[in-house]
């Protein structure tokens, strides 16, 4: 699969059109479909990575992502947040998991 043919892809799977893409990355009508994997530049395959969250890797070389879409979507999300809502985020997904592992220690015991 090409660049072009991923991107096309990964739109389709998200309900987003190649002309929405371009016009969120900042780039003319049509870059997409005259791209070819020699005439991609680095930092626009790194501005389409970034925006629907993937990695650039997995743009260019088809390598698997270790993240599903979900987790991407978090991680982009994680990011825009400052060092303390993040510290904060970490506190909420410990106390959850610490009561779910409680949940089911409370369970085995029944």
């Amino acid at each position: 699969m090409t660049v072009k043919e991923r991107i096309k892809s990964i739109c389709k799977e998200r309900g987003i059109s190649i002309n929405q893409l371009e016009k969120d990355c900042g780039f003319g009508k049509g870059y997409i479909s005259k791209l070819s994997d020699s005439s991609a530049s680095v930092s626009k395959i790194c501005e389409i990575a970034a925006h629907l969250h993937v990695s650039v890797d997995y743009l260019v070389n088809s390598q698997f992502s270790p993240f599903d879409d979900s987790e991407m979507y978090l991680l982009s999300l994680y990011r825009k947040l400052s060092d303390p809502e993040k510290a904060n985020i970490i506190r909420n997904i410990q106390f959850l998991i610490a009561e779910n592992k409680d949940k089911k220690e409370d369970k085995n015991a029944l």
